[in-house]
């Protein structure tokens, strides 16, 4: 069944091309967006096929009025705009998420609508965002903990003293139930003795499933990272590059360096 809205429908221009979307405030106070408009500005060309693929939350549609007459439409909540902009590889993708969350949002916010849900809700749908960057990002532990943190500090500063302080940071399975110390792979290659390089330890990581390349939209067209996959936790932990929140950096356990270079056959080490 769809929520009812409110009859006020409000068009924010995206200075990245100049066109539309259109918001409004949902019953219980949560704002909305056009699908379509969100997915046409992140430069999707079938629209609904990337809804259906990257939107995860409940299934909203509304009746809006539009030059064709009335049209039923799918609406997204806060989480299902980040999916689609994480998702995106246009090189405006990350202008978009700046207006989104830094401009259109807070006008938003200001007509009271999003407080009095945020009241309601106490922040579910804020831990919601949180966690699709998180999850995008395959963060876990402290790396996970700071980009929360960090994230809620600007969109739910009212959670931030129900914020745990401290994670542990341990490879999948691991029982031990303290942090365990992690480094690059080219600090840990230089303390083993390896001649070998990182770059071509990162091409065997690859082959071998424990690493994959993520790319994500940026000013100069599209750019690459190396996160490690499920399959990789057990070796090491992703954490966020310093320079871009938007990617992440793999650090490796010491514990498990010895395993990880008999993996990679890596030979050469100092005795």
């Amino acid at each position: 069944m769809a929520d009812k809205n409110s009859t006020l429908v409000t068009p924010f221009v995206f200075p990245g091309d100049g066109k539309a979307i259109r918001s409004l405030i949902l019953q219980n106070g949560e704002p909305g967006f056009v699908g379509k408009d969100v997915a046409e500005r992140l430069g999707y060309a079938d629209t609904s096929d990337a809804i259906k693929r990257h939107c995860k939350g409940s299934v909203i549609r509304l009746p809006l009025l539009t030059a064709g007459g009335l049209q039923d439409a799918r609406i997204l909540t806060e989480p299902d705009v980040l999916r689609l902009i994480m998702s995106s590889t246009l090189p405006a993708a990350q202008e978009f998420e700046r207006w989104v969350f830094e401009d259109v949002l807070p006008s938003i916010r200001r007509t009271g609508g999003y407080a009095m849900h945020a009241q309601k809700t106490n922040g579910a749908e804020d831990m919601e965002i949180m966690r699709v960057v998180a999850d995008a990002l395959r963060l876990e532990g402290s790396a996970r903990l700071d980009v929360i943190g960090r994230a809620m500090a600007i969109v739910a500063p009212h959670l931030l003293p129900a914020m745990p302080v401290y994670a542990i940071d341990a490879p999948s399975g691991s029982t031990a139930g303290s942090s365990e110390t992690t480094a690059s792979l080219t600090t840990l290659l230089k303390r083993h003795g390896y001649k070998v390089s990182a770059a071509a330890c990162n091409v065997a990581l690859k082959d071998l499933g424990i690493i994959e390349a993520k790319s994500r939209p940026s000013t100069k067209g599209v750019s690459y990272f190396w996160s490690l996959t499920e399959a990789g936790l057990k070796y090491g932990k992703n954490v966020s590059n310093p320079k871009n929140q938007r990617e992440t950096q793999p650090h490796w356990y010491e514990s498990r360096f010895s395993e990880l270079a008999q993996l990679l056959r890596i030979e050469g080490a100092q005795a």
